[in-house]
């Protein structure tokens, strides 16, 4: 029975007649439509759905979609995990993601509260080796486990010096029956002893060394990208504009007034909302950067309340006076980074509000729970600008973002980095390296990692829902990496590129830029390509894969060939702020965007395919009347080419290694 109401909710593109549309002008009128089409249609008995709250509840205005994520609850109680997304266009159910609900589920809830909140506690901080101080006494809820069960829980924040854990503590028993890391990690040690190579990448990559073929003109590449409409504050910034990935890939150059009139009415230096700047430091209503040399406790204040706000260095928020001319030399990389900490910060002031106006444009916009101080729409919580934390004195050799839910600020942290990932890689097979730089490298002025790290919180806030954050962090089928990659690959592409070329991520900051500063290795297993000879990942490549980076580079694999495949039907387009119209590039943004609104929380390598493909019906199609996008058979193709085909089955999403890859399209792809 429960095999069959999970098919039944299974569904991947439009469901036109099931339910005579309905207007759904209100969260709970959107509410009373899900839990129709989920009794109706989905084989629910009412009693497992009457009691299901909205957790969120948006509109995608480009393509008018609201997206709908709903929580079962006990006795008015959630079932964290027991969770669905629903996508309604024109009245219409359009798509379901397959969610994790369950059945019988009076039956199936059980558990006293037979320990104390201290008690909790004190149980949470023992699964992370953490002291009880200062954590908050924690709530209660239920957890949906794997056998279909759920047990009453306390859930318990824990924050660490590196980490920040959101744990359910058995209420009865004491158990840790789950645990998910709010802070997504680049830690060079761990992904290096994980990275096998293939052993031919050395010298098939050598072909590309100082290749003309992947050169690109002064005069198209460097050029700073700027949106078509721009907030004219009076304010430049010397940094590394994009699409420049680093210092080895192009120059400094200063930018004119680059905030987006869209996503950043009032410039990139107000929190108000109304003209004129707050602040002439690198402080605005997007992001806050400083340096944080010096390691120190979190800090719980009335402005950041929720302990993810580390002390600022002395002096550390660089000012560009009244006329907000950020401009600071950076003389040698062969001395300290200490020496050009205000160009280090200001690059990372510059990028978090590159990636947060350019997404804004495909809909991580408010409404959707992005990062601002002050959403000037009254959509979405607001007071959640990100704290991105420069040459941050905690830790080496890494990167990392957390994701709290919508209303409380993202952190990014950036390290400094040594020459010593080869070194790390004791399972790669590599070549010895011959000369070693002595080099302390910053990644403050690495704009791919910078992407990848905001892209961390892209993905936690629209997957599953701004107030559901998590959804990437505790399954095996690990999408999130991938997303992250994606944004470090898609934001820093040049015309003349082309999708066999190889791309690593992180070149820079492991020091893999002999040949090119974008053909090297970098971090993942193989460079991306989509040339079989340099990357042979498959669908099945993720059961000896590593998590979560090891299972993200698959998935970014796949979504690196949907977007040469789509450069190459509507072609390349140079700037990202443009619609999504203007390229094939410009498409696939909207296109993987969309499809983390449409996935379930926890969603397996099948789901996120299926929910690409119905945002792309949504986007170019009538889903509601049941016409399909018009390249639906294209991502059709894309996607089996790695075997993700029509017939793969993904088993069980809590493992890598159940799941069967197919080569195979609808009937009507063929």
């Amino acid at each position: 029975m429960r095999n069959r109401i999970l098919l039944a909710l299974s569904l991947v593109l439009v469901l036109t007649t099931l339910i005579a549309p309905v207007a759904a002008d209100t969260t709970a009128d959107v509410r009373d439509l899900a839990v129709d089409y989920l009794t109706e249609e989905g084989g629910f008995d009412p009693a497992d759905v009457d009691g299901v709250v909205v957790t969120d509840d948006y509109v995608s205005t480009h393509t008018g979609v609201r997206h709908v994520y709903l929580r079962q609850t006990v006795d008015g109680e959630p079932v964290n995990g027991a969770n669905a997304t629903l996508a309604v266009m024109d009245g219409v159910v359009i798509h379901v993601a397959s969610n994790k609900f369950l059945v019988d589920l009076s039956d199936n809830a059980t558990g006293e509260l037979a320990l104390s909140p201290s008690e909790a506690r004190a149980a949470a901080a023992g699964a992370v080796s953490a002291g009880t101080t200062g954590l908050e006494d924690p709530e209660t809820a239920y957890r949906a486990l794997g056998d279909g069960t759920a047990r009453r829980v306390y859930v318990v924040e824990v924050q660490t010096e590196h980490d920040w854990w959101v744990i359910d503590v058995d209420a009865e028993t004491g158990e840790v029956v789950h645990q998910v890391n709010l802070v997504d990690h680049e830690d060079m040690a761990a992904i290096a002893a994980t990275t096998a190579r293939p052993s031919s990448l050395d010298t098939v990559l050598q072909g590309f060394e100082n290749s003309d073929a992947v050169s690109v003109s002064e005069g198209t590449g460097n050029t700073p990208l700027l949106p078509a409409e721009q907030a004219i504050d009076g304010s430049s910034y010397n940094v590394y504009p994009m699409p420049v990935e680093n210092p080895r890939d192009g120059d400094r150059r200063t930018v004119d007034n680059p905030a987006s009139a869209q996503a950043s009415p009032f410039g990139w230096h107000d929190t108000d909302g109304q003209p004129g700047p707050e602040n002439s430091i690198t402080r605005g209503n997007n992001v806050h950067a400083y340096a944080d040399t010096i390691a120190s406790p979190y800090v719980s204040t009335s402005l950041y309340p929720n302990h993810n706000q580390a002390d600022p260095d002395p002096m550390s928020e660089p000012s560009g006076g009244d006329s907000l001319d950020f401009d600071f030399p950076i003389v040698s990389f062969d001395a300290t980074p200490a020496t050009y900490r205000e160009a280090a910060v200001t690059n990372l002031f510059y990028w978090n509000n590159v990636m947060h106006d350019v997404t804004f444009h495909y809909g991580f916009d408010e409404a959707a729970g992005n990062f601002q101080q002050t959403n000037y729409s009254g959509l979405g919580k607001g007071g959640d600008a990100v704290n991105a934390e420069a040459q941050d004195g905690n830790f080496v050799l890494n990167a990392n973002f957390a994701t709290p839910s919508d209303g409380s600020p993202g952190r990014m942290q950036m390290y400094l980095w040594v020459d010593a990932f080869r070194d790390l890689a004791v399972n790669a097979g590599e070549s010895a390296r011959t000369t070693r730089s002595t080099q302390v490298r910053d990644g403050d002025v690495d704009s791919g990692v910078i992407a990848h790290e905001y892209g961390h919180g892209i993905s936690n806030r629209l997957v599953g829902g701004p107030n559901t954050v998590g959804c990437l962090g505790s399954h095996d089928e690990r999408e999130g990496e991938g997303w992250s990659d994606f944004w470090s690959y898609a934001l820093t592409a040049r015309p003349g590129e082309d999708g066999a070329t190889p791309r690593g991520i992180g070149n820079y900051v492991v020091y893999y830029d002999e040949l090119h500063p974008r053909q090297g290795p970098g971090i993942r297993i193989t460079p991306y390509s989509t040339d079989f000879d340099i990357n042979p990942s498959t669908y099945n490549t993720i059961t000896t894969a590593a998590e979560p980076h090891g299972v993200g580079y698959v998935w970014a694999t796949m979504l690196w060939d949907l977007y040469w495949a789509m450069v190459e039907e509507h072609g390349f387009h140079a700037n990202p702020y443009d619609e999504w119209t203007a390229g094939g590039n410009n498409r696939t943004i909207q296109l993987v965007t969309d499809g983390m609104k449409f996935a379930p929380c926890e969603p397996s390598f099948v789901e996120a395919r299926d929910a690409i493909i119905a945002a792309e019906a949504a986007l170019t199609g009538a889903p509601a009347n049941g016409v399909p996008g018009t390249d639906e058979c294209l991502i059709w193709d894309v996607f089996a080419r790695r075997g993700l085909g029509l017939s793969a089955d993904a088993g069980d999403y809590r493992s890598k290694t159940d799941q069967t890859e197919a080569y195979d399209v609808p009937a009507h792809c063929e």
